[in-house]
């Protein structure tokens, strides 16, 4: 197996820290039969490695909610602080930290246990919490407009938001033209269980719309494949993009043409599909999500109008170590794509690098992950919070060497 490691350093700015491409593998080999060709990587990733100081870290290193708000002058990535029950709003270019407190009780409360977030506005933030609606609150955390999503639910059907890492990746949307919120929806009443999108208008007047999402190509039923039982659902301006986590392909639906796409999006370095889970025992569960690969949400990125995906592999059982260790050890893998969902490269990201567990979102024009895996002895015997944003362009050179 060859590796090619491509180093890069950049300056900035005075004011901003070395600018770090991390150690990113190529590997040129592939298994028979089990994965894609090797890609061209199109695109040059880079990597500016944010450091918040330990005086400034308000009880987390890592956020398992997290989303972001850009303009050409401003960068905020805002982390639902679970500890505190906050929003932590971190500047990524001047390195600082604020916060919104969230209220726990009275007419402006939030539920704790918070699944989803858009950043609309720093002064418009929707919330999906645990009473299943929608907030709408200004950046004093107080509630400015509340839908309840449970009135327009029909016999067997069960909301689909939640941004969960180790099970599924379903995000809702607000169309700010059409006065909409987007949100996935999963329907029992068909056998095996399927999913669609539903459009509810903010008039209270306007019917909502569904949008029915295709089963995947090549899973009989998505409930056999333990933790990987849902849909994963990420919108870009008309487009629904989806994906099932136990296998590699793309969908879209765009909601004014009608169009179907279906992408075979193929993995070179693993597996495409992943085994069924013979039963719901949690102990299987566990060694399922081990030994599987993992593909989450496709998340775009308008700036530069295009697509990014990321996957884990699975690993084997070892009686010497723990599961914790060992899901830690994971590969993570990051594919890109074009506004055509023409593939622009695979790449394998730094190992034992990431918390695999918490997650990690797009800006505009980059990727935010954050630095907090447990194998790794600096971000552990560190308190500072480390956030790697991986910004793309094209390379200077056809073929890196």
């Amino acid at each position: 197996m060859l590796l090619n490691v491509i180093l890069s350093i950049y300056k900035m700015k005075k004011r901003l820290l070395p600018l770090i491409t991390l150690g990113i593998l190529l590997i040129s080999c592939a298994q028979k039969g089990k994965q894609a060709s090797t890609p061209l990587n199109r695109m040059q990733l880079m990597v500016d490695t944010v450091h918040i100081p330990s005086s400034d870290v308000l009880n987390l290193k890592s956020y398992y909610l997290s989303a972001c708000f850009q303009t050409d002058s401003s960068s905020y990535l805002y982390g639902y602080n679970y500890k505190m029950h906050a929003l932590d709003i971190i500047d990524l270019l001047k390195r600082t930290m604020s916060q919104i407190t969230l209220h726990k009780d009275g007419p402006n409360a939030i539920g704790r246990h918070m699944q989803s977030l858009l950043i609309h506005t720093p002064d418009s933030i929707w919330i999906y919490d645990n009473a299943q609606r929608l907030v709408l609150i200004n950046d004093s955390g107080v509630i400015m407009r509340s839908v309840d999503l449970k009135k327009e639910l029909k016999s067997k059907e069960m909301i689909q938001i939640d941004q969960n890492y180790a099970m599924s990746t379903s995000r809702f949307c607000y169309d700010n033209k059409r006065r909409s919120l987007l949100y996935g929806i999963e329907d029992g009443t068909t056998s095996p269980v399927s999913f669609k999108v539903r459009e509810t208008f903010l008039d209270g007047i306007t019917k909502s719309i569904d949008y029915a999402l295709q089963p995947s190509a090549l899973l009989s039923d998505i409930k056999r494949y333990g933790d990987m039982g849902e849909v994963n659902i990420s919108f870009a301006n008309e487009e629904i993009i989806y994906n099932y986590p136990p296998e590699s392909t793309v969908y879209t639906l765009n909601r004014t043409t009608g169009e179907r796409r279906v992408v075979q999006a193929a993995s070179a370095y693993t597996e495409n599909v992943a085994a069924e889970c013979a039963t719901k025992e949690i102990d299987i569960w566990t060694v399922h999500r081990l030994e599987n690969i993992h593909f989450y949400d496709v998340m775009y990125l308008p700036h530069l109008n295009l697509y990014a995906r990321l996957h884990v592999n699975g690993v084997k059982r070892n009686a010497t170590r723990d599961w914790g260790a060992l899901f830690s050890s994971k590969k993570l893998y990051l594919m890109l794509f074009d506004a055509n969902f023409a593939p622009l490269g695979e790449y394998q990201l730094s190992p034992k690098r990431y918390d695999y567990s918490m997650g990690w979102g797009v800006t505009s024009n980059s990727l935010y992950l954050f630095v907090n895996n447990p194998l790794d002895e600096v971000a552990q015997g560190s308190e500072e919070l480390t956030i790697d944003v991986i910004s793309l362009k094209q390379p200077t050179n056809k073929t890196p060497k």
